[in-house]
């Protein structure tokens, strides 16, 4: 979401924020947002910083129409009848009820509460998210064939819910997350097929890539690799990622960096290929990794070190071969093997990633040095607020 006020980076001021759930709907309205559970008479009181709070005092009133509370220029709200989502709640706006939604308990992670628009259809919406960027595609094609353009395709697949269309249930071989995989292919090549088409594969730098690392795999499936950890987690499985990128005539085919980047980098990055200057305060972590893109020998890092931080909120920074992780001794994250949130004071962990890519031999005992070096540099991001210099 780009919100139309922003002064950070490369902005449009014409994006209007699309509200999809009731969290941020309550921000936007600045109302009280209550979900009722089914057949109980709690709620979840959110509070201006976002907090939920349970509440058991209400009890659950039938009734209602949202577009009787909301502005009629509110986007993306509607009512939620979609047919693979089977327990129902209530929402409510100022004491008033808005419209039923549900949430799952299948192993396929069906959608969690919240709003959808009339004839969506969960199946669908990366097939149509990618018709819809090649319609973008040819329009610009057709009406600015001389200027550029910024693409952004976020697909939903392969993140839960894991309910792939027909056409790709079944070829994995590995369930349906393996289909949602296979579905997210489908869309990339859909993409390439339409650049080619178009004749823009020549002068259009491709790039592929995800925001964090995956799931449990099924069927014997590794997912990760064997890289320990997976989403969530702040071991390597829960961070390392692929990163494909293709560009003709610059980028020779087949080649590959150890250069460590960070998808924050592509701002600065993107800045750097339009001849953009970034304002002072924006991409605050963000390096340009064009060099790295385009072969260059570099003298040193691009980056001087890399911050991670896990789901329950363990922080750990890479700086050479070295990664250090404070606070916890377990993965920090809820996907098994599941872990807790830091203790402060308490040992971490301290591996070299250069001999042991996999994590398995913890030196945080032995190198106390290192522990030291690291802690204050990270403490130092932490007070400065970003990690450029």
């Amino acid at each position: 979401m780009i919100y139309p006020d922003s002064q950070h980076g490369l902005v449009r001021k014409d994006v209007v924020p699309v509200v999809c759930n009731p969290y941020v709907l309550s921000h936007l309205l600045n109302k009280d947002a209550r979900i009722i559970k089914p057949g109980t008479r709690s709620y979840q009181k959110i509070d201006d910083l976002g907090n939920r709070h349970v509440v058991n005092d209400r009890t659950v009133v039938e009734g209602g129409d949202l577009e009787d509370l909301l502005p009629d220029d509110l986007p993306f709200i509607q009512r939620c009848t979609h047919p693979s989502r089977i327990l129902k709640c209530q929402i409510r706006v100022n004491g008033k009820l808005t419209v039923w939604c549900a949430q799952h308990d299948e192993k396929d992670y069906r959608p969690r509460p919240g709003w959808v628009a009339d004839g969506f259809d969960v199946t669908e919406v990366d097939t149509v998210f990618t018709g819809k960027a090649i319609e973008f595609m040819e329009n610009n094609c057709k009406k600015h064939p001389a200027s550029p353009f910024f693409l952004y395709l976020p697909l939903s697949s392969p993140h839960a819910p894991w309910l792939p269309p027909d056409f790709v249930k079944g070829r994995s071989g590995d369930s349906a997350r393996g289909d949602m995989v296979v579905w997210t292919d489908w869309c990339v090549g859909r993409i390439i097929d339409a650049l080619d088409r178009l004749g823009l594969t020549e002068n259009t730098l491709l790039i592929v890539t995800s925001d964090n690392g995956p799931r449990h795999g099924q069927k014997g499936h590794k997912s990760s690799g064997q890289l320990r950890g997976f989403k969530s987690h702040i071991w390597e499985g829960g961070h390392r990622i692929p990163f494909i990128a293709r560009w003709p005539g610059k980028i020779k085919p087949g080649t590959t960096s150890d250069e460590v980047i960070c998808l924050t980098d592509l701002v600065a990055t993107c800045a750097a290929i339009v001849g953009a200057e970034l304002p002072a305060d924006a991409g605050p972590d963000s390096f340009n990794i064009l060099p790295a893109l385009l072969g260059a020998e570099l003298d040193e890092p691009i980056r001087p070190a890399i911050v991670h931080h896990s789901v329950y909120g363990v922080f750990s920074i890479r700086q050479g071969k070295w990664k250090l992780i404070l606070d916890t001794k377990t993965s920090g994250g809820w996907v098994r093997p599941s872990g807790k949130k830091p203790q402060p004071g308490t040992p971490g962990q301290l591996y070299n990633l250069r001999d042991d890519p996999y994590e398995q031999n913890d030196l945080w005992d032995k190198y106390p040095d290192v522990v030291e070096r690291l802690t204050k540099l990270l403490e130092k991001y932490k007070r400065q607020g970003h990690s450029q210099y």
